[in-house]
């Protein structure tokens, strides 16, 4: 962006302050907290169920698949299986909607 403008006052183009104006691409953060607030404060969707449950061994294909996609632990299926089986002092939730 810099260098578009610098080119441009190069060639003699340049223009006011008062000319200027924002072009974004996605909605500003300030545009993107009030329509959360606003969400926030309607409350949840009425359309929207979600029900969480204790996790089963028949929850662990789909919770390996998510945590391959989200990359966000390396556990796997042999130790979440392991802590289903020997942990009871775990709690294992699964939330589905």
């Amino acid at each position: 962006m810099a260098v578009l403008a610098v080119k441009a006052y190069e060639e003699g183009k340049s223009s006011s302050a008062a000319e200027l104006h924002a072009v974004y691409v996605r909605a500003s953060d300030a545009e993107i907290n009030e329509r959360w607030q606003q969400e926030k404060a309607r409350g949840l969707r009425s359309d929207l169920e979600i029900s969480i449950e204790a996790m089963t061994e028949h929850d662990l294909l789909e919770v390996c698949q998510i945590e391959d996609m989200s990359q966000l632990s390396a556990w796997g299926w042999d130790a979440y299986h392991k802590e289903l089986e020997s942990a009871q002092d775990t709690i294992m939730l699964v939330a589905q909607g």
